[in-house]
């Protein structure tokens, strides 16, 4: 596609400065630039329609060799224009925000940037997990009177239900072959499995059997593992399992609420949120339950950590500014930063990896 083109002057006209939509074809991209400029010759130029005629011929010529030009162009001058698709793959951040009145999963870049609604529904959108491709993101909804799991492509089109009511907390599998998730086989109950199904929907299978409230499903690196919120003792705890179901474990036990885990890129911890200490802050563990550490400390709220590609950084939701709002910082806790500002609540953060 021809979006990305020379900074160069056009007919005295700087070529970056055309505003207009960035069209879908190479073609339309031509008559883009010449629709523009006949209407700037027109408007400028006091000439007869003879003339005119004349030098939008000249024009159409002029673009023809502006474009077998393009191979040419040096690579620090070349400026894109970005298609939906092409966009969506550099937004690797997805999210939930309430800015618009109801929750919507939104995208953006690591640096906070480009933020774009992808749901775009009067429904409320939650919990957003990238496919390990980044091709498609899975999120929960409720916009068919019901909470069922969703499909999309990166960019927000193709929006599918794969499952019927009572299902939530997506996790795409590192493979790209299934999708675990917090099932209600009975969505009449408020009570809450781990099921696991193929990323199309099909093949549903429960994992877990404890009649209890168990959700936020994690997969770990190699995909063997999953790590899951579940509800033990009367408060909520970390537990681990194989991807099978089999050989399931209480990794926290103390009297306050664990939950939301998430493995570390090299599969050596999993950060996790716990009010342990009075407000939600983020702990960070080995993956057998071992050597619990605290990694943030102010009075106020974290929750919900992602970890970047590299496991340097974390992505989070805080409430640190008033509402909550997605920050990013260093694993030793320097260079926190806030990537949303908006006057809704922003949390849920996925990174794609």
């Amino acid at each position: 596609m021809l979006y990305s083109y020379c900074r160069v002057d056009f007919i005295g006209i700087p070529i970056n400065s055309l505003n207009f939509i960035p069209p879908k074809t190479d073609r339309d991209f031509l008559y883009a630039v010449i629709r523009f400029a006949y209407r700037q010759v027109e408007r400028q130029v006091k000439v007869s329609r003879k003339d005119l005629f004349m030098r939008s011929c000249s024009l159409k010529i002029m673009v023809f060799l502006f474009l077998a030009a393009l191979p040419a162009c040096k690579p620090k001058d070349i400026l894109a224009l970005e298609t939906p698709a092409q966009a969506s793959t550099q937004r690797q951040v997805a999210f939930v925000s309430t800015r618009d009145g109801n929750e919507e999963i939104y995208a953006m870049n690591p640096d906070g940037s480009k933020q774009i609604d992808l749901t775009n529904a009067p429904s409320n959108d939650w919990f957003p997990t990238w496919s390990p491709d980044g091709q498609h993101i899975a999120f929960a909804s409720d916009r068919d009177s019901m909470i069922a799991i969703y499909i999309m492509n990166a960019d927000g089109s193709n929006q599918i239900r794969l499952t019927g009511a009572g299902n939530s907390f997506p996790a795409w599998s590192p493979d790209g072959q299934k999708i675990a998730f917090a099932c209600r086989l009975n969505p009449s109950s408020e009570l809450r499995e781990i099921c696991v199904m193929n990323a199309d929907g099909t093949n549903i299978i429960k994992l877990t059997h404890d009649l209890t409230y168990d959700g936020f499903p994690a997969w770990s690196p190699d995909g063997k593992k999953i790590a899951y919120g579940c509800y033990r003792n009367s408060n909520d705890d970390v537990c681990v399992m194989n991807a099978d179901g089999s050989e399931q474990t209480q990794l926290t036990n103390n009297s306050a609420d664990d939950g939301a885990p998430a493995w570390s890129p090299d599969g050596k911890y999993i950060a996790f949120s716990s009010n342990r200490d009075g407000h939600w802050n983020l702990y960070l563990m080995n993956t057998d339950g071992t050597n619990q550490t605290r990694l943030t400390t102010e009075p106020v709220n974290y929750v919900y950590a992602v970890w970047s590609r590299d496991g340097k950084q974390m992505l989070f939701g805080s409430d640190r500014d008033g509402h909550f709002d997605i920050y990013k910082m260093n694993m030793d806790g320097s260079n926190l930063v806030r990537l949303t500002e908006s006057k809704g609540d922003n949390t849920f953060p996925a990174w794609l990896h």
